[in-house]
């Protein structure tokens, strides 16, 4: 009886001597060192919320802390966390590699979801980021062009014009000119005489090469007459003086 209360005892302090290391090794909870993270929730219009741990709680060791079960994917949009909330998916923490003051934490440290969409979420506070929509491009619109069947036919209409403007040439074409318009002859005399209470004289005499000649001849023989006229009253004057 004694031998087998004796071999209890050594056996209990065997297991004490076999775990004692084990829980000197794990990390102890440090008031001075203190971990921001984004621990997630269940919610799909807020997937996580920021709180401050100890060190212990995200250093990964036993298994039982943020790291050790708070795994799973990162959500960056809304629509994500409800497809995997749909497939009964629990998205992950964010934790980083530094304690909540700034300062690094030790090299080789634990950290989960810590890439460049999760350093963003955390950099906005644990909120994930503004979707945007982006702008529709235009549809820029087909140039207007002259219709079949017009001098232009095929060519853009320039802003300003239009195709009453642009498309038919004003004047016609070299190879087909205008046909004369058909003229009808007046009727009747188009300048009718103006009746007036003037005496309508007789008819002018009417005057050519033979006309000028006989009119001529006349001034001659009339100036002859009058050299005869001369004459002769100077030789009776010059008779009168001899006597």
């Amino acid at each position: 009886m004694m031998v087998r209360k004796l071999l209890i005892v050594l056996s209990g302090l065997a297991v004490f001597a076999i775990a004692s290391p084990v829980v000197a090794n794990a990390t102890q909870p440090d008031p001075d060192h203190k971990v921001t993270i984004c621990h997630r929730t269940n919610a799909v219009t807020n997937p996580y919320r920021i709180i401050t741990v100890d060190e212990a709680a995200v250093d990964g060791e036993g298994g039982a802390d943020h790291v050790g079960v708070h795994t799973g994917p990162l959500v960056v949009t809304e629509g994500e966390a409800q497809f995997f909330k749909d497939q009964g998916i629990k998205w992950g923490d964010i934790v980083p590699p530094f304690y909540a003051d700034g300062s690094p934490r030790p090299e080789g440290s634990a950290t989960l979801n810590w890439d460049i969409e999760g350093q963003e979420i955390f950099e906005l506070g644990c909120k994930l980021p503004v979707e945007t929509t982006p702008s529709p491009t235009p549809t820029p619109e087909p140039p207007v062009v002259c219709p079949e069947g017009t001098d232009n036919a095929g060519e853009e209409i320039p802003e300003g014009e239009t195709v009453e403007s642009f498309c038919n040439d004003d004047e016609p074409s070299p190879s087909e000119p205008p046909s004369p318009s058909p003229s009808q002859p007046p009727i009747g005399n188009p300048n009718p005489p103006t009746k007036t209470d003037t005496p309508v004289a007789g008819p002018l005499p009417v005057t050519g090469p033979r006309e000028d000649l006989i009119f001529h001849l006349g001034l001659a023989f009339l100036g002859l007459l009058v050299l005869a006229a001369a004459a002769f009253r100077v030789a009776s004057w010059a008779k009168t003086r001899g006597n």
